[in-house]
């Protein structure tokens, strides 16, 4: 009772004076493991859900949650088959990827022409649209068109990081080194010091070293990602060095497998 409470359901049901009515139910109490769920009884492994609504990402992440069993069939690490997990997502989305930085890089290009009508223009805020969407038809651009790959990629991702963050296989699933659980934040080592800090650092008081590359890996991609026309501007720069910082402190206490992903 201190550790497990369910719920059932039963048909209203009218029972006359002097009748009786039985109910039987089968329970399952065991790990989300859709293996262990189909074993129970075959309906069962349709109560795992990742998502209510829409029932195609609930699918998708199904499908990206075999692919990593697969992996895992073939190196026994979840580590190693969350990385190989996302190698083919990045592979599979890299046609899109590419269209995206082909239509920014073009964007780049005209950045030069856009600041000339904003300087001569800048008074008047329907000429310089005006003036632009005709920079656009002159150059084949379609602005949106840099927007729609991201958005295309958005339910990938959202399917992959939803299923990696409740996915039952990573628990307790030890990767490399101080990585012993990847449900689990990978905490190098338990600073104490630092829970009589101010409550924002009470998450610090582990040392998480993934979220800590990830933000590394981040703005290293930033300094080698070229910048020209408005992105040079010192207010674009320092916010594209802090954003790497703040995704890492909102990632900071994630499950060590989610980070590893990002």
């Amino acid at each position: 009772p201190n550790e497990f409470r369910f719920g059932y359901m039963v048909p209203k049901t009218e029972i006359a004076p002097g009748q009786t009515v039985s109910n039987s139910f089968d329970v399952y109490i065991g790990p989300s493991h859709l293996s262990h769920l189909k074993r129970a009884w075959p309906t069962l492994a349709s109560s795992l859900q990742f998502f209510e609504y829409p029932k195609f990402l609930d699918w998708f992440a199904k499908l990206l949650l075999q692919m990593l069993n697969w992996f895992f069939g073939v190196i026994p690490n979840y580590g190693v088959a969350i990385i190989l997990l996302t190698v083919v997502v990045r592979v599979v989305m890299f046609p899109l990827t590419l269209k995206q930085m082909k239509t920014m890089k073009r964007m780049q290009m005209l950045a030069p022409e856009m600041e000339k009508i904003k300087a001569q223009y800048g008074s008047d805020q329907q000429e310089v649209q005006r003036r632009t969407m005709e920079l656009y038809k002159e150059y084949g651009m379609n602005p949106a068109a840099g927007c729609l790959p991201m958005f295309a990629q958005l339910p990938i991702f959202i399917s992959l990081y939803r299923m990696l963050w409740s996915a039952y296989e990573l628990r307790g699933a030890p990767f490399l080194f101080w990585i012993k659980d990847l449900s689990e934040p990978d905490r190098l080592m338990h600073v104490p010091a630092l829970a009589n800090l101010p409550w924002i650092f009470s998450s610090l008081q582990d040392i998480n070293v993934l979220p800590i590359l990830s933000a590394v890996a981040m703005m290293a991609s930033v300094k080698l990602t070229p910048m020209s026309g408005p992105m040079q501007n010192p207010q674009q720069k320092m916010m594209m060095t802090i954003m790497p910082v703040m995704f890492s402190v909102f990632c900071y206490s994630l499950a060590s497998g989610l980070n590893l992903y990002i």
